[in-house]
């Protein structure tokens, strides 16, 4: 199984703890690789984006027609990192490798109201606890990272090197119909 040694910090304390997260626990076969692309605070846990690639064989390999399959997913975990549930990307994956993009999760974070926050390359989307996209932010510049504030009420994205922007969840909800 495939392990990756995580810390947490407490600021207010600086206390540590560091945790092990079995990040292909699941997997379905050896032929399946999961690798962890980013981890993010989810609820009373923990949200983590995996990428899973399937190996072909070495017969496949060696007689030269193969497919490898790869997808997304988010595992969301509990506070000790146990699998307590998946969420595919698979059908936003497909809705931007079809309109030519490509699909690499960078980053991601997610708000108070369970939605989930990905960035690839310079857009974010913005998508419920299921999955599901609800809308699409595009900007001018790459994304090079993001994360929500401890109360899960601000989204602060760094834009390439030059500026950093602080938006509102409530004015992305505004924007998606979705206030409450």
């Amino acid at each position: 199984a495939l392990s990756q040694k995580l810390i947490t910090l407490d600021i207010a304390t600086g206390a540590q703890t560091s945790r092990e997260l079995v990040v292909d626990g699941d997997k379905k076969d050896d032929s399946e690789q999961i690798s962890l692309q980013t981890i993010a605070v989810y609820k009373d846990g923990y949200m983590a984006v995996r990428y899973h690639y399937t190996q072909p064989t070495q017969e496949e390999i060696d007689s030269g027609v193969y497919e490898s399959e790869t997808s997304y997913d988010i595992a969301i975990l509990d506070a000790d990192f146990n699998i307590q549930s998946t969420v595919s990307l698979a059908d936003l994956q497909k809705k931007v490798e079809e309109s030519g993009g490509g699909f690499y999760v960078q980053y991601s974070a997610s708000d108070a109201e369970g939605n989930i926050y990905i960035s690839l390359d310079n857009s974010m989307y913005v998508l419920d606890s299921e999955g599901k996209e609800k809308f699409k932010v595009d900007f001018d510049n790459w994304i090079n990272g993001m994360f929500v504030t401890s109360g899960g009420q601000e989204l602060l994205l760094r834009i390439s090197q030059a500026w950093m922007a602080v938006l509102q969840i409530y004015i992305l909800q505004v924007m998606a119909g979705c206030t409450s």
